[in-house]
């Protein structure tokens, strides 16, 4: 790996626990370990036996939900380093994970120029996800920004990505890195947001059914903010807010 890397991990911070455990347990098969006295609460969400995501309380200050994306790094303070060089704002900075004795990772919050949250992690026992495909595993990433020929030159160059643009109508940004394929794609911010909301990163996981799995977060009180739609060359896709 390079110093930063294609994203390894994800976390939820949780405003109901036990709701969004039910939740994510239905919509994506996930079952969950107990949680570690050291551990603040978070906890691991696993699928097939195998590490899918992490969730944990929501801290006080964060207005909602929201889900954090974690890429890779092989030196957490040389990257966090690199990121602020670039334009980042650092809003947890560089933290052993240490769990009974046990160090499993460290890492940093971050947003980018345009104020989407990222998260950076130097793998330590805990290597990331476990699980990369099937139900529950994920299956793309997407940044909604403000200013997307910022977050494109941004993401370009904090993880020596390679940026094109995908065949579509729109300006779609496809993001991926020389030893791996495509990750995640950069949009604008569409008009129909709400003008206070900062640009952000969200998270697509992979089901075996999206016209089920969209009926089943309608009928547990999410709200279906588009889909399912199918999109040719790609599958069926939904956006969620559980």
């Amino acid at each position: 790996m390079s110093l930063i890397g294609a994203p390894i991990w994800a976390d939820l911070a949780a405003s109901d626990m036990n709701a969004e455990r039910s939740f994510y347990a239905g919509l994506l098969g996930w079952e969950y370990g107990e949680s570690h006295p050291d551990a603040g609460g978070w906890i691991m969400a696993t699928a097939e036996g195998k590490p899918a995501a992490g969730m944990a309380p929501r801290p006080a200050q964060m207005p909602v939900s929201s889900w954090t994306v974690y890429f890779g790094c092989t030196d957490i303070d040389a990257a966090v380093a690199r990121a602020t060089q670039l334009g980042a704002t650092v809003y947890m900075p560089p933290m052993s994970v240490d769990v009974g004795g046990v160090h499993m990772c460290s890492i940093a919050v971050l947003a980018d120029p345009g104020g989407a949250v990222f998260g950076l992690s130097e793998p330590g026992e805990h290597k990331g996800f476990g699980l990369t495909s099937g139900r529950g595993s994920v299956a793309w990433y997407e940044l909604l920004s403000r200013d997307l020929d910022a977050a494109t030159d941004f993401y370009r160059e904090l993880l020596g990505a390679k940026v094109t643009k995908a065949d579509v109508p729109m300006d779609y940004r496809l993001v991926g890195v020389a030893e791996g394929a495509d990750f995640a794609g950069l949009m604008a911010m569409p008009d129909e947001v709400p003008a206070e909301a900062p640009s952000y990163w969200s998270i697509y996981f992979e089901v075996d059914d999206a016209a089920a799995a969209v009926d089943f977060a309608s009928e547990s009180g999410a709200t279906v903010i588009f889909g399912p739609q199918t999109m040719p060359d790609i599958g069926t896709i939904a956006n969620v807010l559980d």
